[in-house]
């Protein structure tokens, strides 16, 4: 959908024009140029000359370039960079897609409403609206399945998944993880009122989970 969207706009690889506008073209690919430098081992990932007079490269990492989908800039020339940006973020349409389809799937266990609810998560307005701001949208990729990770702790008592999904989101982008942990007290308080099973002891172990993730995580953060 997003690609057929491209052609009717002309966007690269179908014309001029491309995702290089507001952040995304002052800031955001030269970041991801100068992590390709890092990649090609021409440049330092803890410390970087270009950054003002001199600074920690790894915290900038941190914030906007965690996503290993960045690593896709290696594989491009310098000049097509615009060509890596727009894959970069069609990809991250695709795996939205991907993983809220899992969620669905295991959490309703519906096949024919799938579709449906998938598409829209994936081509929800606010993804479009800060498609070219591609570390926002990390978070919106794994929080399916940290919610099915929460599913999975509530009706199994299985803690494993939630765990790792969390600690992979803070590792890939803490800047949109630390909101979706808001989220995620809402939802394990929904889902136990929901099913008139309320358990204090669900919720200690929701957080001695959500704790352990970020414990995980430390060394980064």
């Amino acid at each position: 959908i997003v690609l057929i969207i491209c052609l009717l706009l002309r966007i690269q690889p179908f014309g001029e024009k491309t995702f290089l506008l507001t952040d995304m073209q002052c800031q955001y690919v030269d970041y991801l140029i100068y992590f390709r430098k890092v990649l090609s081992g021409e440049e330092s990932i803890f410390y970087s000359f270009s950054k003002s007079i001199g600074d920690d490269f790894l915290s900038l990492y941190a914030y906007y370039l965690g996503n290993p989908l960045n690593w896709i800039t290696a594989l491009f020339p310098l000049e097509k960079m615009p060509l890596a940006v727009e894959l970069i973020i069609l990809l991250r349409y695709g795996l939205c897609g991907l993983t809220s389809a899992i969620y669905f799937r295991k959490t309703f266990h519906t096949k024919d409403e799938t579709l449906i609810f998938t598409t829209a998560y994936s081509l929800i307005s606010l993804q479009f609206v800060i498609s070219e701001h591609i570390q926002l949208r990390d978070g919106a990729i794994l929080l399916p399945i940290i919610l099915l990770g929460i599913e999975k702790l509530i009706c199994e008592d299985k803690k494993s998944l939630y765990i790792l999904s969390l600690f992979a989101s803070l590792l890939i982008s803490y800047y949109s993880t630390y909101q979706i942990c808001f989220f995620c007290v809402l939802y394990v308080f929904f889902r136990l009122y929901l099913s008139g099973q309320f358990s204090w002891r669900k919720v200690k172990t929701f957080t001695f989970c959500s704790l352990t993730a970020a414990g995980l995580c430390a060394f980064f953060l």
